[in-house]
């Protein structure tokens, strides 16, 4: 097998894995594959639309409360998830205060509706 063009004359990959074996016992280089591990999300909240953050949001806060943690204009006068979605999408620091709060009630679990005020 040809591998890649190095300086003006291809490699072949298979006599240099022979040189390589044959330097080696085979155990000693059959114990250095290691089984790949399967793949972890490191994003929790991949897949979760800004729609479904925000719907989220709403249900819990309300338009009223998350207008107060979230200055924002949309939130405050005539509030729609169509007019909030269409500005978030436009406005990146708007935006990211959102999907911090989102983030935050996932990682704590805390929920206003417990706290009777």
């Amino acid at each position: 097998m040809l591998g890649y063009r190095q300086v003006g004359k291809a490699v072949d990959f298979d006599s240099t894995i022979r040189r390589f074996k044959s330097c080696y016992p085979i155990q000693i280089f059959m114990s250095e594959i290691k089984p790949k591990k399967p793949r972890t999300n490191k994003c929790p909240a991949e897949g979760i639309t800004l729609e479904m953050k925000l719907n989220d949001l709403v249900e819990v806060y309300g338009w009223e409360r998350l207008g107060e943690k979230i200055t924002i204009r949309c939130f405050n006068f005539d509030p729609s998830i169509k007019s909030s979605l269409k500005f978030l999408r436009r406005t990146p620091w708007a935006r990211e205060q959102v999907e911090k709060l989102w983030q935050w009630r996932e990682d704590t679990g805390w929920d206003p509706r417990d706290d009777h005020k």
